[in-house]
């Protein structure tokens, strides 16, 4: 007594919530939709990045800060307890 009948809408969630698992079906079928993009997104990312990693080691300048960097710590390092510990030549 003074139940309405449900609208569709309701009747449609109603349906959905009588399906084995939906919550994640449904995050399944958003993921399948999503992939394509998000792996593009991902693709350009990772091409920057081999980019960038391939400009730093064929970089002559780069080495060279290396190389100062480590002979200033050779020489702070020099005549203490860790003045054997002389880095990379």
């Amino acid at each position: 007594e003074g139940v309405l009948p449900l609208a569709k809408a309701e009747q449609f969630m109603a349906s959905l919530m009588s399906i084995e698992k939906f919550p994640i079906r449904a995050k399944c079928c958003l993921t399948r939709m999503q992939f394509q993009e998000e792996c593009s997104a991902i693709t350009e990312d990772l091409k920057f990045i081999v980019e960038c990693c391939s400009k730093v080691l064929a970089s002559k300048s780069i080495a060279s800060v290396f190389s100062l960097v480590m002979k200033i710590g050779n020489y702070l390092n020099h005549g203490t307890a860790r003045g054997a510990a002389a880095g990379f030549s």
